[in-house]
C-alpha cells in the first residue's frame, strides 16, 4: 500500500490511476489528497477464448462446485453448515472440489456431508476447469478470512460469472466482490456466520428458481475491458 513518500509523490504526478476495485480506490483517495477524480475502477476479467465454443448444460443431481484451492485458512464451515439444513429437508445434491484441498478440509467435508456424494478431483488445466463451470448447478467461491479480504477480487469470480452458472460465495458483505456479485445479479455473497442465508439460497436454487442476473457477462470480458483501459489514453 502506500507507506512512503515517494509512493505518494510518484501517484500525485500521474495523470490517471488504475486500480481494481472499489476499496482500493477509496483507500488511494484518502491517502492523496485530490486523487479521487483520477482514479478509475477497472477490474480484471476473464478471456473470451477460454469459452469459445463451449456450451453449458444442468446436470441430473444438484451439483454444487468449487475450483481452485481450499486451504485452511478458507472457512467452509458456515457453508456445510448450511448443507446441514438442506439435508434435513430431504433435497438431494451432490459437492465437486476441483483442485487442491488440504487433508484438514477434505477430512472435515466428508465428515459433515452425510450420505451426499463428494467428490474430489486433483489439479486439472485450465480448460478442464472452464468445463468443470459449465457442468454444474451452481459455483462455490471462498474468501479466506483476512485484515485485507474486502479487497480481495479473485479472477475467478469474472470466470464463474462468464459460466452463467449462480454464486453462492462467503465472504465479507461490504466487500469488492459483494459488491459485484450485487451489481451483476449472477449470485450472493454471504457473511462467515450467516448459513442461514446460505440455506434460503440454496433451496430457491434447488426448486428452480433462476437467479436475478441483471448484466451479461460480456462486462467482464478481456475484450470490453481493453476498451476501457484504452479509453482512458
Amino acid at each position: 500500500m502506500i507507506d512512503s513518500a515517494y509512493e505518494k509523490k510518484v501517484l500525485n504526478k500521474a495523470d490517471k490511476i488504475v486500480t481494481v476495485g472499489s476499496s482500493l480506490k477509496a483507500l488511494f483517495s484518502s491517502k492523496l489528497c485530490g486523487a479521487e477524480n483520477k482514479i478509475t475502477v477497472i477490474t480484471n476479467g476473464f478471456d473470451d477464448d477460454d469459452f469459445a465454443g463451449l456450451d453449458s448444460s444442468s446436470p441430473e443431481i444438484f451439483t454444487i462446485s468449487y475450483t481452485g484451492t481450499l486451504s485452511d485458512t478458507y472457512p467452509v464451515t458456515v457453508f456445510l453448515d448450511a448443507l446441514d439444513f438442506i439435508r434435513e429437508e430431504g433435497y438431494n445434491y451432490r459437492l465437486k472440489f476441483i483442485g487442491t484441498v488440504t487433508p484438514k478440509q477434505k477430512d472435515l467435508i466428508l465428515s459433515r456431508s452425510g450420505a451426499a456424494p463428494v467428490e474430489f478431483i486433483s489439479y486439472v488445466d485450465h480448460p478442464t476447469a472452464i468445463k468443470y463451470m459449465l457442468e454444474t448447478s451452481v459455483l462455490l467461491l471462498i474468501i479466506p478470512v483476512h485484515k485485507s479480504n474486502r479487497s480481495i477480487i479473485t479472477g475467478k469470480i469474472f470466470e464463474y460469472i462468464a459460466s452463467g452458472k449462480p454464486i453462492v460465495c462467503v465472504g465479507p458483505p461490504d466487500g469488492d466482490a459483494a459488491e459485484i456479485l450485487k451489481e451483476t445479479g449472477h449470485g450472493r455473497m454471504f457473511s462467515y456466520s450467516d448459513s442461514k442465508g446460505i440455506q434460503e439460497y440454496m433451496t430457491t436454487l434447488i426448486l428452480g428458481n433462476s437467479y436475478d442476473s441483471r448484466t451479461g457477462s460480456k462486462v467482464y470480458s478481456a475484450s470490453e475491458l481493453t476498451k476501457q483501459i484504452t479509453s482512458l489514453f
